[in-house]
Formats: structure tokens, sequence, C-alpha cells
């Protein structure tokens, strides 16, 4: 077996050389794409590069997924385990359905870093399965981990947070459920009993028959992970690891960078340029990561286009600066923050979508298009009628009828849809009334319809900026742990921090926050804006 590590940087291109090494692998062997193994550490990664394989071998990239192995680990896992779909744990309704009765109450992920205690007792349950997670990931017990952990960053104590893992992993041997860590932990032969540590047992599933594997951004790996690649990779005669080591960000899931660094390689190339970064982008970004322990300079050089870096003091000011038609990253760093941001980009009337969806509200956009037609004298099909009719209520608040009795139902067939042409000046032949052509014409009337606020706002914005700028913003908001992967021309990041993170620093994470602000202020490829925020703690860069 041969094996070569590629180590990148911000946009060095990393995914690319490796699916231009998988490539020529293929000419060479004479395989084809479904014998090609690609794992990745998130389902994003796996995406992207399905979406670049497809296009380079001429397969739709869900059959790359589905028929072939570019998959996250635990997909893997789960494939060659032979699981079925009601044993496992997922983010699914019943999923969540299950936690809630297995404690009594909605278990919320421990993501919150406000300053709200009372928020805290509603993720007490959630971080202590996180906890759990973290422990499993690198084999070590739940009591150093909660250690670890403790102080300001945990909710509650060793004992109770113990005794929600106990409950947790009763309940599912009881009801024969299983979560992705435990698919993993099966897979490499690791049984845990409870909370104590990990025992060593007879792995289960299958080796597969793939000769070639990549595994990309490796560096966001845990010891668990790379356990479980290296049994995945048995069979193979080639194998390529490609990451940036000071991109790491997941430690808090687990995660460790020296897995990476430290794993056997036959050969190891650096990707020598950046083609994102320009010199002081990228040189803020080395300067920030030159103190962590593992640093070392890969010697990459800037892409050759200009970049500026802006310091403010103001986010009121700094925002008031995006423009809606420019690319823009807008960055903080805990979640209760980009609340915060997405709120005053409210308040100014601009598009935006969140880093975690691909569009915003796009059935209420689609119905504001539906309206404003309406308005505009034009003829809208069935279909549109149909969908509109969802937020019609039958009655205004005042008592006045919208719509004719058995409207709704009336349209759920789909030969009415396909005969209506709607417009305000026939409305009442498909079960509208004046009081609905009424409020139909006057914007500020379209609160009565249901999320009527949020229609009204809408069309504000596709008044202001239009439908396309609606539709598809080009402002996303986000977390820096959210952006990584993404990168825009401009890149607003609030430089402030919480007290749980500033705690984590003074326990020991410095090095694991310097690869966080590493990776936010490297989205940018031409202009970096960095803005302290007044009466909070904000990051030295």
């Amino acid at each position: 077996m041969q094996i070569a590590k590629l180590i990148g940087g911000p946009g060095t291109g990393k995914t690319r050389e490796l699916l231009q090494i998988m490539t020529r692998a293929l000419e060479a062997s004479g395989a084809d794409p479904y014998s090609v193994g690609f794992v990745s550490f998130t389902r994003t990664a796996r995406r992207e590069a399905s979406g670049r394989a497809g296009m380079i071998f001429d397969i739709p990239p869900q059959d790359l997924e589905r028929k072939g192995w570019f998959r996250t680990l635990h997909s893997c896992c789960y494939q060659l385990l032979g699981v079925q779909k009601g044993e496992l744990l997922t983010d699914d309704a019943d999923s969540r359905k299950w936690l809630a009765n297995v404690f009594g109450q909605p278990v919320e992920p421990a993501q919150y870093e406000g300053d709200v205690p009372e928020r805290w007792r509603a993720e007490r349950i959630g971080q202590a399965l996180g906890y759990w997670d973290i422990a499993r990931a690198r084999f070590q017990n739940f009591s150093d981990v909660w250690k670890e952990q403790y102080s300001y960053g945990a909710l509650w104590d060793q004992d109770n947070m113990r005794k929600i893992v106990e409950k947790y992993e009763d309940a599912k041997r009881r009801d024969g459920r299983l979560d992705f860590t435990d698919l993993m932990l099966r897979y490499v032969g690791v049984h845990y009993g409870k909370v104590d540590g990990p025992v060593i047992v007879e792995p289960m599933g299958l080796i597969p028959a793939v000769e070639i594997w990549f595994y990309d951004e490796a560096q966001d790996g845990s010891k668990l992970n790379f356990f479980v690649f290296e049994r995945l990779t048995r069979n193979a005669k080639w194998v390529y690891l490609g990451g940036a080591p000071f991109q790491s960000i997941y430690e808090f899931a687990g995660s460790d960078p020296n897995q990476f660094l430290s794993y056997h390689c036959d050969k190891q190339q650096t990707m020598p340029h950046s083609w994102r970064c320009p010199k002081p982008i990228l040189e803020l970004g080395e300067n920030i990561i030159s103190d962590t322990a593992e640093y070392f300079d890969r010697g990459i050089t800037p892409a050759e286009h200009e970049g500026t870096i802006r310091e403010r003091e103001l986010i009121s000011s700094s925002m008031a600066q995006i423009d809606p038609h420019d690319e823009w990253l807008v960055l903080a760093r805990a979640n209760f923050q980009v609340d915060e941001l997405s709120d005053l980009l409210d308040v100014d009337e601009k598009p935006w979508t969140s880093l975690r969806r691909e569009q915003r509200c796009p059935a209420q956009i689609r119905r504001v298009k539906t309206l404003l037609e309406l308005r505009e004298g034009k003829t809208i099909g069935g279909d549109q009628w149909g969908d509109l009719l969802e937020i019609v209520k039958t009655t205004t608040p005042g008592g006045e009828r919208l719509l004719a009795h058995g409207t709704k139902k009336r349209f759920e067939n789909a030969r009415e849809r396909a005969e209506a042409n709607v417009s305000l000046a026939n409305v009442a032949l498909y079960g509208g009334t004046e009081a609905l052509v009424n409020v139909i014409a006057d914007r500020a009337e379209w609160l009565v319809f249901e999320g009527g606020k949020q229609l009204y706002g809408l069309s504000q914005l596709i008044r202001k900026w239009g439908a396309e700028l609606v539709e598809r913003p080009k402002i996303r908001v986000g977390t820096i742990h959210a952006a990584k992967g993404a990168e825009a021309d401009n890149v607003f990041l609030l430089k402030s921090i919480t007290p749980r993170v500033l705690e984590s620093i003074a326990k020991g994470g410095a090095d694991a926050e310097r690869r966080v602000w590493y990776t936010g202020v490297t989205r940018a490829r031409r202009r970096l804006v960095l803005v302290d925020e007044p009466g909070r703690t904000n990051m030295a860069l």
C-alpha cells in the first residue's frame, strides 16, 4: 500500500488536486469511479467532491454517493454494517421524538453562548450527550472529558451528566437503537459499557474491495475517524489524504489535527499557492496561527490580486457599508451574535440568507411574487393560486369573508388547478371575494395572511432590491464554523468572544481558538472588515 498526504491551505485547491489525482489514477488503472472511495468529515465536503467528480466523469453525483463510495465515514459504516434505517438515531423527527420520550423533554444542542443561564438548563441533556460523543471519539472515559470541559462551559455537575448518559445508553439497548458514533465503534471493534472506558471487541462489518481511497478534510478527523479509515483501506493499493491542519476547528466534537499530521505516509506534498487570499489577508492568517504548538511554515504564496483589511469599531456603521449587490460573508463566533447581526440586516432592509440554508424562506418568496403579480394585473395559473390559498384565511379578524365556502378543498383537485387562470378581475370565479381583492391590492393588509408580517417584509425587500437578490441573496450570515469551506469577495468578521470562549482559552484552548479565527479571516478573497464590539471582549488578531 502506498500512502500520500496532501497539505493544503486556504484556497490552495486541495480538493481539486485530489480529484485530478483520482482522474490520473483511474486512467492508469482502467478502473471506474464507482470503484473509488472518497470520504470526508462532513456531508458538505462529500457533496462538493461528488459534484466535481460527477462533472469530470459525466456521472450524476447522487449515483457516486449511493452506488459508489463517495460518502462520509458514518455512511460507509452504515452501509458495511447493514444497519436498518429504523435502528439509527439521526436528526429526523422520529429520533427527536424518541429522545424527548427518553428524557421527558425536548433535547436541545448545547450551542448557545449568550448570557442567559435559564437557557443553559434546557441544554444540559444535549451537552451531556455531546461530551459522551467526544469521549467515544477520543477513546476516553466520560469523566476525563467532563473534567476537561468543566468550569464555565459545563452546565451541570458530573454525577447528573453521568446519569443522563447512562439513561441514554440504557434506552438505546432497550429499544435496539444506535447513534452515528456507535456505527463507527462497531466497525472498528470498540465497545463502551455505559460511561466506562473503551473495551476492544471483534470488529463488525465488511471491508470493501476498493483499491483507491481518498480522505478529504482529514484535519477534522478524530482518533475514532482514523481507526475507521484504516480498516476501510485494508484492501487498498493507493491511499491519499488531504487536509489543511490549521483549519481544524471541530476540536469541541473530538477532532484532532495531529491525527492527520502524524499519520504515516510514503510521500507528502504541500499545495504551494493560495488562489483565494491576497497577501495582507494570508499574512494576517499566518500571524494568527504562528503561536500554535503544531505550527510550521508551509511556504504558501498569496494570490496575486489586491486585498485590503479594515478595522472598525461600530457594528452599525460597518454594516451600513454592506451592499447587497456584492458578495458578503457576515460572520460571528457564536450563534446568538449571528442572530443579532441578522436582525441588523433586517432593520437595514437588506436581503440575506443563512449559511445553513441555500435560500431563505423559498415558499414565502414564491407567494410574495404571486401576490405582486396579481397586484400588477397579471394572470396566474392554478398551481400558483392553490399555493396562495394555503396562507389565505377564510375570514379577516373583522369577520369579512375572504374565500367562498369550500374554495381550498376545490383547488386540491388537479383538474381545477389545470383549468384555472386567475386575476383580480375574475377572482370571484375561483372562490375569492371582493374583500380578498382589497387585501391583495394593499400590501399593508397582507398582515391578515398566515405569516403576513414576513410576507410584507419580503415584499419590501423585493420592491427595494428586486426579486433576484431576494431569492438568491449575496449576503450570507453565519458562525465561523458554518463558513468552513465557504469564501466571498468581502468578509465582515465580528471579533467579540463570549465568556465561555474566553474560559476555554484560559484553560488551554488557545490553539484551537487561533485555528477558528484563522479559518474566519481566510474566507476573504479581496476585502476583510474586522469589527470590534463595545462592551464585550474582542479577540486580538
